[in-house]
Protein backbone atom coordinates (compact mmCIF):
# COMPACT_ATOMS: atom_id res chain seq x y z
CA UNK A 1 0.00 0.00 0.00
CA UNK A 2 1.31 3.12 -0.94
CA UNK A 3 1.88 5.94 1.88
CA UNK A 4 0.40 9.39 0.76
CA UNK A 5 0.71 12.79 2.69
CA UNK A 6 -0.80 16.03 2.27
CA UNK A 7 0.22 19.44 3.15
CA UNK A 8 -2.34 22.21 4.52
CA UNK A 9 -1.46 25.90 3.70
CA UNK A 10 -2.79 27.68 6.82
CA UNK A 11 -0.50 30.58 6.72
CA UNK A 12 -1.64 33.95 6.45
CA UNK A 13 -2.91 36.59 8.59
CA UNK A 14 -6.35 37.39 7.35
CA UNK A 15 -5.98 40.38 7.63
CA UNK A 16 -8.96 41.60 5.37
CA UNK A 17 -10.86 39.17 8.16
CA UNK A 18 -10.13 42.00 10.79
CA UNK A 19 -9.33 40.22 13.81
CA UNK A 20 -10.44 36.55 12.73
CA UNK A 21 -8.65 33.97 11.46
CA UNK A 22 -10.65 32.61 8.51
CA UNK A 23 -9.39 29.12 9.31
CA UNK A 24 -10.72 29.01 12.53
CA UNK A 25 -14.12 29.83 11.17
CA UNK A 26 -17.18 27.59 11.75
CA UNK A 27 -18.35 25.32 9.44
CA UNK A 28 -20.62 22.39 10.19
CA UNK A 29 -19.88 23.12 14.16
CA UNK A 30 -16.22 22.47 13.39
CA UNK A 31 -12.93 24.64 12.47
CA UNK A 32 -12.65 25.45 8.88
CA UNK A 33 -9.26 23.80 8.94
CA UNK A 34 -10.31 20.72 11.05
CA UNK A 35 -12.99 20.32 8.67
CA UNK A 36 -10.49 20.16 5.51
CA UNK A 37 -8.38 17.53 7.60
CA UNK A 38 -11.00 15.42 8.85
CA UNK A 39 -11.68 15.29 4.58
CA UNK A 40 -8.42 14.53 3.61
CA UNK A 41 -8.20 11.39 6.18
CA UNK A 42 -11.31 10.05 5.08
CA UNK A 43 -9.86 9.91 1.25
CA UNK A 44 -7.44 7.58 2.46
CA UNK A 45 -4.37 10.08 3.02
CA UNK A 46 -2.24 8.50 5.29
CA UNK A 47 -1.02 11.60 6.84
CA UNK A 48 -1.56 15.52 6.58
CA UNK A 49 0.55 18.70 7.62
CA UNK A 50 -0.40 21.80 8.34
CA UNK A 51 1.85 24.62 7.35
Amino acid sequence: MNHLSAIVLAAGLSKRMEKENKLLLPYQNKAIVRKVVENILAAGINEVLVR
